[in-house]
């Protein structure tokens, strides 16, 4: 059985949540024998796998006060501010129900950006990460649907 966890905020923030959200849905979809587990960046299982990386784990706000930078909600755009992506406008029928999550997730990935770009260099493994057998796959903002496809898809064969 192949074990999947996503490290994220507890309760999950909305990134976090879209994470498990369809990874879940994507492995029953594949039929996947899969163990997925949502764990807290403050766990100690978190802690162990961030470090195998030679990292911490953390959030946007850890690496914000790490780089000196501002972080407060009043300056994320509005969702009128930004053009919509294609994977937005086009997503496949299982995740039509996750719709309204992915539009407010797009907006923060995009306004955490800069924070994800930077994690890794400040030593965070910034949330949400997918992690798949012990192997860090992504981290820092939700990946493209067609990379979470490919990673799960992997593990069919």
């Amino acid at each position: 059985m192949h074990e999947i966890i996503i490290i994220g905020t507890v309760p999950p923030c909305p990134r976090c949540k879209l994470l498990t959200d369809v990874v879940t849905e994507k492995a029953k979809k594949l039929e996947l024998i899969v163990n997925i587990q949502h764990i807290s960046y403050t766990s100690e299982e978190a802690a162990e796998l961030a470090e195998r990386a030679g990292l911490k784990p953390g959030t946007a706000k850890d690496v914000a006060k790490i780089i000196g930078q501002d972080i407060s909600l009043e300056k994320m755009p509005k969702a009128s501010e930004l053009s919509e992506l294609d994977y937005i406008k086009n997503l496949e029928p299982e995740m039509m129900q996750f719709e309204s999550l992915f539009r407010e997730v797009y907006i923060l990935d995009n306004w955490l950006r800069n924070f994800e770009n930077r994690a890794k260099a400040v030593g965070i493994l910034m949330t949400p990460a997918l992690v798949i057998d012990g192997e860090i796959k992504y981290n820092g903002s939700v990946p493209d649907l067609s990379l979470i496809n490919e990673l799960l898809g992997e593990l069919k064969r």
